[in-house]
């Protein structure tokens, strides 16, 4: 009785601790779970916590890129702010006798390189109203009545570029048949809206410091062959328009050199440069100009002029960016006796425009063949 008493309260102790053990255990899985648990909210915590500092970073970013180009802004405006105080704009109008010449200059600086926003920068700037052209408005007396003028209109526009800005020049003069104040108001307020064709036409770019570079000059024996050239010796080879047109280059007499293009010539002692597709010359007053005629387009620009056919063509590009074109046409005298006429005209090497066409002073006597 008492062995089975001390066998069942062992058995009871036992079973107890077993109980407890378990109980500690089960206890402790749970704690471990929480504590799990809580690591992975704290984990979540941290990843929130890193979102929000990305976050935050990220608004610091923006605000310091809006902060920036704000200060950019203020740069940019600052500039525009200086340039436009550099603005200069002056009307004058002098009275001769029942006439007014009229001039107006104009002076500005801008940021802008591309050559359309130039040309829409220069149609805005020169552009004025009749209240502007009022405040604006010189009246000078020329004197006693002189006589009448007859000058056309005439504009005049210079561009010039640096690695900062670009200043643009602009002349305009013309002559009115009025002295009455509001009629010259009105007429200058009409001259003073440009075109773009007008600007095209007549803007000098003084920026061709790069063009006249020695890798560019057309010079026999030069180490450096302009790009689309090739240099040997005494001859010059240069490719146009992909090819389609050859300009070839030999030395000519006294120095000259001699410019062939699809077979017509030209001779010149100007100093040549090529840039690109173009072909520029140095000429009087050291001014460096585009020859955008070249020899093979003399002769088409003839054609409207000189309507015979011609031989003995000679083209001489002169100093001051003239071609000096003779040649003889084929003709009889009083429809009888054959005879060449000469024939000689100038032709301008940046327009195309043919002058001075002239010919004997008999030549009406003779009817072409």
């Amino acid at each position: 009785m008492k062995r089975w008493m001390i066998l069942s309260v062992l058995t009871l102790f036992l079973i107890g601790f077993i109980s407890a053990g378990i109980t500690s255990r089960v206890i402790e899985n749970i704690s471990g779970d929480g504590a799990g648990n809580s690591g992975d909210s704290d984990h979540s915590d941290v990843v929130i916590t890193g979102d929000n500092s990305s976050f935050s970073s990220g608004m610091a970013n923006e605000d310091n890129k809006t902060q920036n180009e704000q200060e950019h802004n203020s740069v940019i405006s600052a500039r525009e702010d200086n340039l436009s105080e550099k603005e200069k704009t002056e009307i004058t109008a002098e009275i001769q006798g029942t006439q007014s010449k009229v001039k107006i200059d104009k002076k500005f600086y801008t940021t802008s390189v591309n050559q359309s926003d130039l040309t829409a920068e220069i149609i805005s700037k020169f552009a004025m109203t009749k209240d502007t052209v009022n405040s604006l408005l010189k009246l000078e007396t020329g004197g006693e009545d002189k006589s009448a003028m007859h000058e056309e209109s005439k504009l005049k526009i210079e561009v010039n570029s640096d690695s900062k800005f670009t200043s643009i020049a602009i002349e305009k003069t013309f002559v009115l048949n009025t002295t009455n104040r509001d009629e010259i108001l009105n007429s200058i307020v009409a001259e003073s809206q440009l075109t773009a064709d007008e600007i095209k036409n007549v803007v000098q770019m003084n920026d061709l410091k790069d063009v006249r570079n020695e890798e560019h000059r057309l010079k026999f024996e030069n180490a450096q062959c302009p790009a689309g050239c090739e240099c040997m010796g005494s001859v010059i080879r240069c490719e146009f328009e992909n090819g389609t047109r050859i300009m070839t280059i030999t030395a000519g007499e006294s120095g000259n050199m001699i410019v062939q293009i699809k077979g017509e010539n030209m001779t010149t002692n100007v100093t040549l440069y090529k840039s690109g597709e173009k072909v520029y010359g140095v000429f009087s007053g050291n001014e460096t100009k585009e020859i955008k005629v070249l020899p093979d387009q003399v002769k088409e620009n003839l054609k409207a002029k000189v309507k015979a056919k011609l031989q003995n063509e000679e083209v001489v590009l002169n100093g001051s960016g003239t071609y000096e074109y003779t040649a003889e046409k084929q003709a009889r005298l009083f429809l009888v006796i054959p005879v060449k006429v000469p024939v000689k005209a100038e032709i301008d090497s940046s327009t195309g425009t043919v002058s001075n066409v002239q010919s004997q002073w008999w030549s009406f006597l003779a009817k072409d063949e």
